[in-house]
């Protein structure tokens, strides 16, 4: 400010005072299909920053890491590789994000939470007390995963939850527990009605054979019989098998991974 002009671009304003020209405003596209926004470089790691978001001056933001929307990344927290930050999510407590995670919608990373490789975390999803997410983990809506959980999808962990759903790989869809329980009992079930089918195969040969020997039946009619009880024994055990074996392999993933993860 000042009394007289101090260059071409300066302005006067109603107060009769002298303005330097504003300071052109930095943008930037993050990618979201939004175009580019009014952005700046964050002073700890490089990495940009919408204006609208808030990053206090102790976190990290790395060169190629984004923050955006609404979201907040605060005290000592980090932001690094590619990762994104945006939405209303939360990023605190000395939490990290790091590959090519994002962490949006109003999902919060505490207390040392770690959410990294191609992990996906958004809805009201928490992530605390040191817990970390990583691979293809997918955390979604309400869940919360804490106290030193490990969710790795590909292969390394998938842990028991105090939550609705299960993390699952992106380009799955999340199917919920409930689910899962549903798919053992059913199973189960088909288990029991192959050792049925069998069982009553068997009580059937011996009745038709002891029928047979009681009386004086055909033998060439009793044979056939025995041939038929056995042949509609073995297919229904076979079909209730072939069921259970291919629910057992849905759950393969999963109850492996628990054993691992507890």
């Amino acid at each position: 400010m000042s009394d007289t002009s101090q260059g071409t671009e300066w302005w006067l304003a109603t107060d009769g005072k002298w303005y330097p020209p504003e300071a052109p405003t930095e943008t930037h596209d993050f990618e979201n299909d939004e175009g580019p926004v009014p952005a700046h470089r964050h002073g700890n790691g490089g990495g940009w920053v919408a204006n609208s978001a808030v990053v206090a001056d102790t976190a990290f933001v790395g060169p190629n890491a984004s923050v955006f929307g609404r979201a907040r990344v605060l005290d000592n927290s980090s932001v690094s590789d590619s990762a994104w930050v945006c939405g209303d999510a939360v990023a605190s407590d000395g939490s990290r994000v790091h590959g090519d995670a994002v962490v949006e919608g109003n999902a919060q990373v505490l207390g040392h939470g770690e959410v990294g490789g191609d992990a996906y975390v958004t809805g009201f999803a928490v992530i605390k007390d040191y817990a970390k997410v990583a691979g293809n983990g997918q955390i979604v809506n309400d869940q919360t995963i804490g106290g030193n959980t490990q969710v790795f999808v590909e292969g390394v962990a998938i842990p028991h939850y105090s939550s609705s759903e299960t993390a699952m790989p992106r380009s799955q869809p999340v199917v919920a527990t409930s689910q899962f329980r549903g798919a053992q009992v059913v199973s189960g079930v088909f288990k029991a009605a192959a050792c049925l089918a069998l069982v009553g195969g068997l009580i059937g040969v011996v009745g038709v054979a002891s029928n047979l020997h009681s009386t004086s039946g055909s033998g060439g009619v009793g044979v056939a019989v025995i041939i038929y009880v056995i042949g509609v024994s073995i297919l229904s055990a076979s079909m209730f098998g072939f069921f259970a074996y291919v629910l057992d392999l849905l759950l393969a993933v999963v109850g492996d991974g628990r054993s691992r993860g507890s």
